[in-house]
């Protein structure tokens, strides 16, 4: 059921990060801590997403969780850790 929302790599049909354009129509992004660190690498402009998530946010360190948003947060940004 949750592989029908996710992007899938058509080659090998495994989870994969879209492209830019792609990834930036898109108005809801799920991923990890790791992966999202991605997205700034990517070259996602700081603000385009308006709110971070993050659950399960007493597991994480907090420099994971830094890196995560660091790059992508603006001052209009929201951030809710929890879990």
């Amino acid at each position: 059921l949750v592989r029908r929302f996710c992007f899938l790599n058509p080659q090998d049909d495994e989870f994969d990060i879209p492209d830019l354009p792609d990834l930036l129509r898109l108005r809801l992004v799920v991923s990890t801590t790791n992966t999202a660190t991605a997205l700034y690498s990517m070259g996602v402009e700081p603000g385009h997403f308006s709110w971070f998530f993050v659950d399960e946010a007493g597991q994480a360190q907090e420099p994971d969780l830094l890196c995560a948003v660091a790059g992508l947060i603006n001052q209009n940004s929201r951030i809710v850790l929890s879990g």
